[in-house]
């Protein structure tokens, strides 16, 4: 049965908005990157089931009882898989233990709210939405339009499970007409016997030419030629269409005939058209889990219906909530999540969805204001159940266009589970206003990109028992995926400094309003700020030059090192970086590369080649939110993904030997797609762009934030999030991020001189083993103010070094005791209370309440923190 589930006008009125994507754009088309494909061994073939109309429902007694109902599908030494042959409910069974994770819940059919979309979804293992008449997005449920029709295939394998599924309308050579000239129902009716010809005549209906336009036909089909007609004015439905297939058949009208007759009638072919939506879904065994695969190439559908996404296996390991539950949603919102199964929260969402990799830049521009929130920087999740037991997903194929989306219990049904879904498309609402003042006349469409992700999509599950069943177990499985095995150590800076150099302000001579270089820390000052610390015993530092260029903090795009003068020059460069070199100091220059504020001289930038444009096909601008004002700037350029090698490669040829990293700041958190014509591109093929630019430049490479495919390439990740997003439900942030790249990047976190309740802050940096940074000027603090900087307040290294040297002292401690080892485990003792306990053994206990706390005979002050080496 299929949802609507957003409506607007009618489709008769509707204006065609679809992206064919038109545009004044790339003169030069860049080559695409290939895709990366995974391959998957599924052994010899053993079985083919076909589908049958008969479904047996979710309504089991336990686990077990469920289980008993299945078949087994294939196994390896560690795990089995079972099926359901007439639900495609899938079950994953972990040998040793006898522990199982269901695709389904084993008792959804119990659940008080298993009714409408909520059950369909409680008993499917695929949702798909797809745009109905550019107006509406419409929802079907495997459950109900594959499954209970019957149309799907199994097939089992020495190593794996597949199922072969069809949506709505199987794909057929439709023969069936709406409308038939007069010449051609008579030559049909010719050709059948008695039964039949009464049978057509029951369904259709002759008109004269003249009495179209009272008839309301031309109104339906204002192109049909006037002429006299035969039309159905019955809705098809299942019974009726087998009805007259078979007439059709009879009568050896074809599908072919059916187009030839429509183009004749000056009829649209999608008038009549149904959707149908076909693919296969792959369980592959693996020594960890089950990896879940469909394949690009097996999707296929009616393209008057294009398919915009697709949730897989919403419900697989869910858990129901209970009051004193111990498991908890994993999530990577921000540093990383933890949802307690609970439902103690009754403000909490119901539903929580982030975009892995964050928003699209080149999205329409926003109007008002939103909530600020942490983005989802890993494609990652998991769900540890109350018996012991874990489910952690990794994306590995299609996480450039993925989402992840959680379920919190009631209303939704009584389960808590977390799933990804994938886009197949970009696609946005756009609200086409009319030329009269009255709002009804407004017209809400979706733009859509006919440019459709080619990406396999996969998704690597681990089954993860015991004492591994916890978020620190999901982050030792994705430091291995990402890094391999082993244990790395790596010099962690107690402080991370951040210099601001200059920035563009407006003066005045002589009437005449022009734009200046306001210096704040010149190049030498640098030196003088690590020698006064290293002479009060704070020399564990590491630094980040940002506003260093020409023109500082409004510095364009550039690919060519060009140090300021202002600020000293080339030679002024490089006597920091020497010094910071032979001090042992990490150095990186941030550098702007994702987006730029305008086209400058010299900076080979040109928005018709390196810009990207909306759906809209404007040019795309990264708005930023003016805190005064609560409305968004003018914003800058967002620069295509594909004109990245030439900027990043300008650089590195021009850096040549010099002893600083560099910091490609907002490539670290920006993935955005293009919708230029003849050069379109989507978020996963941005993402190949990037990863392939990157595996060119390997080494000395700093990023922003902390996208998964930049830490492969990191040595450090600066303006690491400071927790989660803080949302209605979300239990507790976790620093699952930095142990992931623990021992492989070193983490700093935002300036903590510019945030409140700065002990907290220090105490999370503590906890995750990440530097607290400062973002300071040396001097002329006070013109800021006469740039569009002035969020960066409270800057003045001389009135905060006091503060930095405290905070030195108060971090080194925990810093010292850790001697450079990443985190091993992390757990919540208490709301509030954490334990990190580091590769070296070392255990730092961490208690942000405002009472004192002991655990494992240790004592945490209030607001403190106590290292047990």
């Amino acid at each position: 049965m299929k949802k609507v589930i957003y409506g607007a006008v009618s489709a008769a009125l509707a204006v065609v908005l679809t992206v064919c994507l038109t545009a004044c754009g790339n003169p030069k088309k860049a080559e695409l990157p290939s895709v990366t494909k995974e391959t998957f061994t599924f052994g010899a073939s053993v079985s083919q089931t076909k589908g049958t109309e008969e479904r047996t429902e979710l309504d089991f007694a336990s686990e077990k009882a469920m289980l008993g109902s299945m078949q087994k599908g294939c196994e390896n030494e560690t795990f089995a898989l079972y099926y359901q042959p007439d639900s495609m409910t899938v079950a994953l069974e972990e040998k040793a233990s006898g522990k199982v994770m269901f695709s389904n819940p084993y008792n959804a059919a119990k659940d008080p709210n298993h009714s409408g979309a909520v059950g369909e979804k409680l008993d499917s293992q695929v949702v798909l939405t797809y745009l109905e008449k550019e107006t509406a997005l419409v929802e079907l449920y495997s459950a109900t339009e594959c499954a209970a029709k019957g149309q799907y295939n199994i097939k089992t394998y020495e190593n794996a499970l597949s199922f072969e599924m069809t949506f709505g309308e199987p794909q057929t050579d439709n023969a069936l007409m709406r409308v038939f000239s007069k010449a051609t129902y008579k030559r049909v009716c010719k050709a059948l016997s008695e039964d039949s010809k009464e049978l057509i005549d029951l369904y259709y209906t002759f008109y004269k030419k003249d009495d179209l336009a009272d008839s309301g036909i031309l109104e339906a089909y204002p192109k049909l030629k006037k002429q006299d007609v035969y039309y159905c004015n019955y809705e098809f439905n299942d019974r009726d269409k087998k009805k007259l297939t078979a007439v059709m058949q009879e009568a050896g009208f074809t599908a072919k005939d059916a187009k030839k007759e429509t183009k004749e009638l000056g009829l649209d072919s999608s008038a009549d058209s149904a959707p149908y939506f076909t693919l296969t879904l792959n369980y592959i065994l693996t020594d960890t889990g089950v990896t879940v695969n469909i394949p690009n190439k097996s999707i296929s559908y009616n393209p008057d219906f294009p398919l915009l996404r697709m949730s897989v296996l919403p419900y697989f390991g869910a858990e129901e909530a209970a009051k004193d539950a111990t498991g908890y949603l994993f999530i990577p919102d921000g540093t990383g999540t933890v949802i307690r199964l609970d439902q103690n929260e009754p403000n909490r969402r119901t539903i929580m969805t982030g975009k892995v990799y964050g928003e699209n830049g080149s999205e329409l521009p926003k109007k008002t204001a939103t909530e600020k929130t942490e983005q989802y920087y890993l494609p990652v999740f998991g769900t540890v159940r109350n018996n012991g037991t874990a489910l952690f997903g990794i994306i590995s194929g299609g996480d450039g266009n993925a989402e992840i989306t959680s379920v919190l219990g009631r209303p939704r049904g009584n389960y808590y589970a977390t799933n990804p879904e994938f886009l197949l498309r970009d696609y946005e609402q756009y609200t086409r206003v009319s030329g009269v003042e009255n709002p009804w006349s407004n017209k809400t469409l979706y733009l859509y990109d006919k440019n459709t992700t080619k990406e396999d999509f996969n998704i690597q599950y681990h089954f993860l028992v015991g004492e591994k069943a916890n978020y620190s177990s999901m982050a030792e499985v994705y430091r291995e995926y990402l890094f391999g095995k082993g244990e790395k150590e790596g010099k962690r800076a107690v402080l991370h400094l951040e210099t601001v150099g200059s920035a563009l302000t407006r003066k005045s001579t002589l009437g005449y309003s022009y734009d200046a270089e306001a210096v704040f820390t010149k190049y030498r000052d640098n030196i003088t700020i690590l020698k006064e610390l290293k002479k009060a015993h704070a020399d564990s530092v590491s630094l980040t030059l940002t506003g260093w260029q020409k023109d500082g903090l409004d510095a364009g795009i550039s690919d060519q090192i060009r140090p300021s003068s202002a600020l000293g020059g080339k030679g002024g460069l490089g006597k920091i970086a020497a010094y910071c070199k032979e001090a042992d100091i990490p150095l990186s220059l941030l550098n702007t590369f994702s987006f730029t504020g305008s086209d400058q001289w010299f900076d080979h930038f040109k928005p018709k080649e390196d810009a990207t444009r909306t759906l809209e096909l404007q040019y795309a601008k990264n708005a930023v939110l003016q805190p005064d004002t609560m409305e968004y700037d003018e914003g800058r350029y967002v620069v295509k993904a594909s004109s990245y090698e030439k900027y990043l490669s300008g650089l590195i040829n021009s850096r040549k030997k010099s002893a600083y990293n560099l910091n490609l700041g907002a490539l670290g958190y920006s993935l955005n797609a293009d919708y230029t014509k003849n050069g379109a591109i989507n978020r996963g093929q941005a993402l190949r762009y990037i990863t392939d630019t990157l595996a060119k430049h390997k080494g000395d490479l700093s990023f922003e934030k902390g996208n998964a495919y930049v830490l492969p390439y990191a040595k450090e990740i600066a303006h690491v999030a400071g927790g989660n997003s803080g949302l209605p439900g979300e239990t507790a942030a976790v620093p699952f991020l930095q142990m992931v790249v623990g021992g492989n990047a070193a983490c700093s976190c935002e300036p903590v001189n510019l945030k409140e309740n700065k002990r907290d802050i220090l105490l999370t940096c503590i906890e995750s083993g990440t530097a607290p940074t400062y973002l300071l000027t040396y001097g002329n603090t006070s013109s800021l103010k006469g740039t569009v900087h002035t969020e960066y307040y409270a800057t003045d290294y001389t009135i905060l070094k006091k503060s930095m040297l405290e905070d030195y002292a108060y971090l080194k401690k925990a810093v010292t005791a850790a001697k450079g080892s990443s985190i091993k485990t992390h757990e919540i003792l208490s709301d509030g209370v954490t334990v990190s306990t580091f590769q070296n053994g070392a255990k730092v206990y961490v208690n942000k309440t405002k009472k004192d706390y002991t655990a494992d005979g240790v004592t945490v002050k209030a607001k403190d923190y106590t290292v047990k080496e």
